[in-house]
């Protein structure tokens, strides 16, 4: 879609692909947030207080090694966060949401 020709249209299409989600993933209680690009640092991060965290949620098929980088962050710098990871149920088609 030509951006220039048809800029409410494009705007509202990228709007919908970033924020919306099938209702399978609502137990998930997921914030999404579109921050315009002149409000992020050099490095192209968006700071957020602490207070917003209140839990992190650790996927099954993350990789051993960026679990540990990832616990021991939240371990460092947001230790009043709650840490769940999902792993797969072995007798149902679906997800166990653990507390770590």
């Amino acid at each position: 879609m030509n951006e220039e020709l048809f800029p409410e249209e494009a705007k509202k299409l990228f709007e919908a692909l970033l924020l919306t989600k099938q209702e399978i993933w609502n137990y998930e209680n997921e914030y999404r947030s579109i921050i315009p690009i002149k409000n992020l640092a050099e490095n192209g991060l968006f700071s957020l207080p602490k207070e917003c965290f209140k839990s992190v949620t650790l996927g099954c098929a993350m990789q051993e090694q960026d679990r540990n980088k990832i616990l021991c962050m939240i371990h460092n710098h947001l230790p009043e966060t709650s840490i769940f990871e999902n792993k797969i149920n072995k007798r149902n088609y679906s997800l166990d949401h653990l507390k770590v």
